[in-house]
């Protein structure tokens, strides 16, 4: 699969997304705030930044389809299709990164670059599948279905290499943790136990805080 239209409406999140809920708790967006969202798709975690929080949200991705679509669903929302390579206003109170940096060629280049972006104490979250997800993908292998990695992903990160490229890239780590630990069944009988849970180093998702320290 390439990025194109399929990918854009394949990967599209629904405005409940547990996973958005995720990252506006660690997040916590203040009004007026600038928020940058790479790797937005199709724009749906920009609208709710813009609509429930007050933030001036800008997104950008490299998959030129969904920009399109989430510019003309929300059209008073800037939507660019580059590279952060390209960007050339900075002054960002907030990067975000929702399930992204698995599929960037050079990891430390992108994060050297969004610290460049960031304001003094600007903060930067990302998610993204963690490879020692181990019950997750015995799960995926004896049902065959596996809905987290695909195949435009270029590596996988655990949460200590994840935390090391952060310090590696200038940034300071506030928190690292993984959600949720997927046993299965466990959904079906309670889904508050199965989202909280404790997971250790071995949930499914990886979610990291960091901020620019000058």
């Amino acid at each position: 699969m390439e990025y194109g239209y399929r990918y854009a409406v394949l990967h599209r999140k629904d405005y409940d997304n547990w996973e958005f809920a995720e990252i506006l708790r660690i997040l916590s967006p203040q009004r007026g705030e600038r928020i940058l969202d790479m790797g937005c798709g199709t724009g749906e975690f920009c609208y709710i930044l813009k609509r429930n929080y007050g933030v001036t949200p800008v997104g950008i991705d490299i998959n030129k389809k969904a920009i399109e679509l989430a510019s003309s669903s929300y059209p008073d929302i800037s939507f660019k299709s580059i590279s952060v390579d390209d960007i050339e206003d900075g002054n960002y109170d907030a990067v975000t990164m929702i399930e992204v940096i698995e599929h960037l060629p050079d990891p430390l280049h992108t994060l050297h670059m969004i610290r460049q972006l960031l304001k003094s104490g600007g903060r930067v979250v990302v998610s993204t599948p963690n490879r020692w997800a181990f019950l997750h993908k015995l799960k995926s292998s004896v049902t065959g279905f596996n809905y987290l990695y695909d195949l435009l992903h270029i590596r996988e990160f655990d949460p200590k290499c994840l935390t090391s490229l952060f310090l590696h890239a200038g940034f300071i780590v506030d928190k690292v943790y993984t959600k949720p630990l997927g046993i299965p069944f466990v959904k079906h009988i309670s889904k508050s136990l199965y989202w909280n849970i404790g997971s250790g180093l071995f949930g499914v998702h990886i979610f990291l805080l960091a901020h620019r320290g000058d």
